[in-house]
């Protein structure tokens, strides 16, 4: 039996968002990863120039027996609205618990056995979600930001960083 992938939406604060749901193969309750992608706005699959680490990420997931929810940000693919860089990142913790939420009431989902994982600006929006997310099962932050810095001024650097790779 293959894994199965079925396209999902959310609504928050007026928000639509929109995702994949990865299913493991065979019946029955799985324990589940939501993963919450970086700054800007990227796809479900966090694809930069023909790479898409969050596809792969997921299919080893998948693997391991977890269900695995992506979504994309605000303003991205099947998420319209104004672009990512006009909301906090608070606002942005706000649609990782919706998207928690729905992994949740999901009847194939262990309720009790969800994780979150996030990525650069998403690792600080997974954690601020999951503060606020009780019996969340766990919390894994990649390439969070090392210093304490605005959300703008992080976008600025990142930007002239990967302008000067060109």
């Amino acid at each position: 039996m293959a894994q199965t992938q079925q396209s999902v939406s959310f609504i928050n604060d007026n928000h639509l968002l929109a995702g994949t749901l990865t299913m493991p193969p065979g019946k029955g309750v799985h324990p589940a990863v939501l993963i919450v992608l970086g700054s800007g706005s990227s796809n479900r699959d966090g694809e930069i120039e023909g790479l898409k680490p969050f596809q792969a990420l997921m299919a080893e997931l998948v693997k391991k027996g977890f269900a695995v929810l992506r979504y994309g940000n605000r303003s991205k693919g099947s998420s319209p609205g104004k672009p990512i860089e006009e909301f906090t990142t608070t606002e942005l913790a706000s649609d990782a618990q919706a998207a928690f939420r729905l992994l949740k009431g999901h009847k194939e989902i262990d309720s009790e056995r969800i994780g979150v994982i996030g990525h650069s600006e998403g690792a600080t929006i997974a954690a601020i979600a999951a503060s606020r997310i009780p019996k969340i099962r766990c919390l894994l932050a990649l390439n969070g930001p090392a210093n304490i810095l605005n959300r703008c001024s992080l976008l600025v650097k990142q930007r002239r960083s990967f302008l000067k790779t060109r």
